[in-house]
């Protein structure tokens, strides 16, 4: 992984996002060998996604690697939430609440 994102820096914070999304697909995938798998959930304009869609649970993550992410930062997976009528959690540093999406701790995964 370091190579690929051509990184040497651990304190880098756009590198830890990275490797937590990285961290969080490895998990989910060990999770989902035996079922249809993991999908990206893609919005029409170019920065909306979802990182985490698993459809089979009706569940789609977010990863957010920082001590409280921002409302604005979960407000495309708050309205996937909604369309889909799935779940959402955002995966991050602390557990906390935000309008409306539970936000639990990456290492619990």
């Amino acid at each position: 992984m370091y190579s690929v994102l051509n990184m040497t820096q651990i304190d880098d914070t756009s590198f830890l996002g990275h490797a937590a999304e990285t961290y969080a697909y490895q998990k989910l995938s060990e999770y989902c060998q035996a079922s249809k798998g993991i999908y990206v959930e893609r919005g029409k304009g170019l920065n909306e996604e979802v990182d985490f869609y698993l459809p089979q649970d009706n569940l789609l993550l977010e990863c957010k690697y920082t001590a409280r992410p921002r409302l604005g930062d979960l407000k495309y997976l708050r309205s996937r939430s909604e369309a889909l009528d799935a779940v959402s959690i955002a995966l991050s540093r602390q557990q906390s609440i935000g309008d409306g999406v539970r936000v639990v701790p990456l290492m619990l995964l």
